[in-house]
């Protein structure tokens, strides 16, 4: 009562969530008066809207695209489809969840010594951010729960069939995007140029799922990482198609840190394999 006795009617208007009298002056004795602070609050809370929106609103597109593309593969009836539509919605959600997380954090970090009142500028010198998207080893629960429920044994393996393809396919543009990339700088015979493509595959069946991880799953569109599988093939079978010219060459292409990112891409391997055991 003591608490509720010390607020006078002109706090109930500049503190709607007051807690104590102690926390009503350590506002004041922050920021002047308790305004400039809770007015930056307010800002920072609807910057971090805004850009969850906008990851929610991509998770979406996305799930909503995925949904879609069964509903016409499989042949759904109005009803299964909607009901795969919100679901949709539900994994694009949970899908969000981290990423959301570390844009608040991010926010949070480098506004935390922002002066009263210079939040805004702060904001908008910040720019926006970009964490590396990678997909998922796994799906949502109500995501495959909602798969398994709506389509038949025979469906799940028409969709499963049109993933197995699809995956085949991106990892055929994977593999020629590689090769591409290293004919800007060396030319290749046609033999060598059928043998590198057959060991950039067997990198990419490797360590593809790492190359998604500490880049993202667009890397091959970046000429500036293109090489790196190059760089992660075995000497001894790299030498066995490549000239010690051609090697030298490609090598010089990639990026400066490339001996860093070959171990760091080795050491994830090894603890993806070795979490995928336990």
């Amino acid at each position: 009562m003591k608490r509720w006795k010390a607020i006078e009617a002109r706090d109930l208007a500049r503190y709607p969530r007051y807690s104590s009298q102690a926390s009503r002056k350590w506002l004041e004795s922050a920021t002047g008066d308790g305004e400039s602070l809770f007015a930056d609050q307010r800002l920072t809370s609807r910057y971090l809207h805004h850009l969850s929106r906008q990851v929610l609103g991509r998770n979406e597109r996305v799930m909503e695209a995925r949904a879609a593309s069964i509903a016409r593969i499989v042949e759904l009836s109005p009803g299964q489809a909607a009901e795969l539509q919100t679901a949709a919605k539900g994994a694009a959600r949970h899908r969000s969840t981290k990423e959301i997380q570390n844009l608040e954090n991010w926010v949070r970090q480098n506004t935390q010594r922002s002066k009263a009142g210079n939040l805004a500028a702060r904001l908008k010198r910040m720019g926006t951010p970009y964490f590396g998207r990678t997909r998922e080893r796994t799906e949502p629960g109500i995501w495959t729960a909602s798969i398994e429920r709506v389509l038949t044994p025979d469906q799940r393996a028409a969709w499963e069939s049109e993933l197995e393809a699809a995956a085949s396919w991106s990892r055929k543009c994977q593999i020629a995007l590689v090769i591409s990339e290293v004919e800007k700088h060396i030319l290749l015979a046609a033999g060598q140029r059928q043998q590198l493509r057959d060991l950039v595959g067997a990198t990419l069946e490797q360590y593809a799922p790492d190359l998604d991880g500490m880049f993202s799953y667009q890397w091959h569109l970046q000429g500036y990482y293109c090489l790196v599988p190059c760089a992660l093939v075995n000497d001894d079978e790299l030498k066995a198609v490549l000239a010690e010219e051609q090697i030298t060459i490609v090598r010089s292409r990639n990026p400066g840190h490339v001996g860093d990112t070959i171990r760091n891409l080795r050491k994830r391997h090894e603890e993806r394999l070795r979490n995928d055991k336990s």
